[in-house]
């Protein structure tokens, strides 16, 4: 079993969970996501999405982000999309950076380069290293933007700024 202490105190959370509790959903999703065993994985993935729908920013980000990538084999794009959108406009960079990719890649939605760039620079508004280093080649290529490398260099140095290496590199070769 999982982080709790026995079964009563599960089903408590459950109990709380079903009258929605974020708190108590919140407990049940990053205890049971945490097991090394897959059953327990999926029941957190079930409740990352519960407390998502009762504006749980984070878990919007950990359920969209599995729900794209099938971590708990529980792939399902659309439902990704969706929940990535919703946390995104909760201020989750996580999702936002989900909501890019889906759109970028044609996962779940049509792919749409105009919104895979607003949500990688929302999610780079949040300081999502990733994202703002996307941004930045957005600039630098002309791509959905107008060309601009000031702008893309602006990027890069938040991204490198946020431990983003690849970022460090691009702003050095731009140096040279």
């Amino acid at each position: 079993m999982c982080a709790f202490a026995d079964e009563s105190e599960i089903n408590a959370l459950k109990e709380a969970c079903a009258k929605k509790d974020g708190v108590a959903c919140s407990i049940l999703a990053r205890s049971l996501y945490k097991s090394p065993y897959p059953q327990e994985k999926s029941q957190g993935l079930y409740f990352h999405i519960q407390t998502c729908e009762l504006n749980g920013s984070y878990s919007c980000g950990v359920a969209a982000d599995d729900l794209m990538f099938g971590k708990t084999n529980n792939s399902a794009p659309k439902k990704a999309v969706e929940i990535a959108i919703a946390g995104c406009n909760l201020h989750d960079p996580k999702s936002c950076r989900v909501a890019s990719y889906a759109y970028s890649h044609g996962k779940g939605v049509p792919a749409s380069a105009e919104t895979a760039f607003y949500y990688s620079y929302k999610a780079c508004k949040l300081n999502d290293n990733f994202s703002c280093y996307l941004v930045g080649l957005a600039y630098l290529k002309g791509k959905v933007v107008t060309l601009n490398k000031e702008s893309a260099i602006r990027f890069f140095t938040k991204s490198c700024n946020l431990s983003y290496t690849k970022a460090c590199d691009k702003l050095q070769e731009l140096q040279n």
